[in-house]
């Protein structure tokens, strides 16, 4: 099984946060506190500069950085995951996405549209049954998430 997350016009209630996902395990336990997050990205700036990396062993699985509130600031994701059986204990739940989003510009911080694509497991035997999208800090302002199952 293939399932999609389309999220549009996202945007935080609260200005420079970061959009991120969490695992969330059958009994409901949303994993949140963990630091078994592992993920790889590249991303390129509107303002011609690029970088790539991993991290590991986090517990902040960051989509979109520093998004701001402003009227044109906010964010869109597509990400996707294969075969996420709740009821497999196997090592390592996968997802990959791709975000464009627009920074804040608050003060000290460059503003500027970023696209960033990434890949990101969670290393962990539980079984899971969901995801969870979350601010870094305070409430959804804006956003639409549309997801989707295909059976392969």
């Amino acid at each position: 099984d293939r399932y999609y997350f389309y999220l549009t016009s996202c945007r935080p209630a609260t200005d420079d946060t970061n959009l991120q996902v969490f695992w969330i395990q059958t009994d409901g336990t949303v994993e949140s506190t963990t630091t078994d997050y592992y993920k790889g990205y590249r991303y390129m700036d509107s303002n011609g500069t690029s970088a790539s990396g991993f991290s590991n062993n986090q517990n902040n699985p960051n989509l979109m950085y520093n998004v701001g509130t402003d009227n044109d600031e906010c964010g869109h994701l597509y990400m996707w995951c294969d075969n996420p059986n709740p009821e497999s204990t196997a090592l390592g739940k996968s997802l990959r996405f791709r975000s464009v989003f627009q920074m804040s510009s608050v003060t000290g911080r460059n503003e500027m549209t970023r696209f960033m694509t990434g890949a990101m497991t969670f290393d962990e035997t539980t079984t899971m049954g969901g995801v969870r999208f979350a601010w870094s800090s305070g409430n959804w302002e804006t956003g639409r998430i549309s997801i989707y199952g295909l059976e392969l």
